[in-house]
């Protein structure tokens, strides 16, 4: 859904500037060289990628499926020891044994790279252990712990997500410099519009680190922090910072239920995510954690796929009022005269 808002406010940018007499030198370049800028965002995604192999572990469905399945009855297992621990002290000793279990990986990793019996081994290691080492994305590598096949995969997928961020971020930047330089650009359907479809592309966006921080939240409290670098907390700050600047361009106006639809309903999804986690909400484990279940799931999905249906179309290009048009010439000659 990102990557369509994305991709469909671009089209209407780059196709109505490109049909206007616009002549401000960053406007001309980026819309007409915009393939210009997908390509650095392609170089930029793969430097991504690339730090991401080496320093960020990858989760256990990333595994191959032996050492996935023990990773799972492992995570239940080491769960259970912490719960047991007396609830005034629980933090302390759940701290002190991934210590432990951190200091037996350090002294097992140099065996475990040249032993014959890799399974046996690992199938015979305390579960505290064994999670220690198959979350640690060095030995994930060097022990060949992971899926090829999933793993290839896994990093087409943040590649497509981190180059779709980078689109986001330029049409976020173009729609933010054409409304400030002329306040009076809302006049104009074309650009109200495309600022609508690129809020709902950074709100979009805003749920991957709601659901990774949960996700890791899950993983972390079960063998500490310092396995990853911390794509939630970059793309957090990332998606509030586009969202406070797309607020304050115009306010909103219009029907009620447009603006329902446009802003009320992205902000509050976005800011209950990002509340649940700072508060370490038990809802949000309920909903997308280890407490959820089928159920949750089941009428979690059909919420956002009514959602999603509902936003496709209240933006959908054959709209009318969607389709590009002139821009009247006081509109244009303020806008260029603001930006000189």
């Amino acid at each position: 859904m990102a990557a369509f808002a994305t991709f469909l406010a671009m089209k209407l940018l780059v196709t109505y500037f490109q049909q206007t007499s616009s002549r401000h030198p960053a406007i001309q370049w980026s819309t007409d060289n915009w393939i210009v800028v997908v390509l650095i965002g392609v170089i930029l995604t793969s430097l991504i990628c690339i730090v991401d192999y080496f320093r960020s572990t990858k989760t256990f469905d990333k595994l191959q499926p032996f050492y996935a399945q023990k990773a799972v009855s492992s995570s239940y297992s080491v769960r259970e020891t912490i719960l047991n621990f007396p609830k005034d002290d629980r933090e302390d000793k759940r701290s002190k044994l991934i210590r432990s279990w951190r200091d037996e990986k350090r002294k097992l990793a140099p065996t475990l790279l040249h032993s014959p019996n890799l399974k046996e081994q690992l199938a015979n290691l305390e579960p505290g252990v064994y999670l220690q080492i198959v979350q640690d994305p060095s030995l994930q590598r060097k022990l060949n712990l992971m899926n090829p096949t999933v793993h290839a995969l896994n990093v087409l997928q943040l590649f497509t997500a981190v180059l779709t961020g980078l689109c986001t971020l330029f049409v976020t930047g173009l729609c933010y410099y054409v409304f400030k330089a002329d306040p009076n650009a809302t006049q104009v359907s074309v650009l109200k519009n495309a600022l609508s479809v690129v809020f709902f592309a950074v709100t979009f966006f805003a749920f991957f680190p709601i659901l990774y921080a949960q996700q890791r939240a899950e993983i972390e409290y079960l063998v500490g922090t310092g396995y990853t670098i911390l794509p939630q907390v970059f793309s957090g700050i990332f998606a509030v910072g586009l969202l406070v600047a797309l607020i304050s361009l115009e306010p909103v106006k219009g029907h009620l239920s447009d603006v329902i639809i446009s802003r009320l309903i992205p902000i509050l999804l976005v800011g209950a995510g990002f509340g649940f986690n700072l508060m370490e909400s038990q809802p949000l484990r309920q909903l997308i954690g280890v407490e959820s279940n089928w159920g949750i799931q089941i009428i979690l999905a059909l919420c956002f796929i009514v959602i999603w249906v509902v936003i496709i179309l209240h933006i959908w290009p054959w709209k009318s009022n969607l389709k590009v048009m002139p821009i009247t010439t006081d509109v244009q000659t303020k806008i260029e005269s603001n930006s000189q």
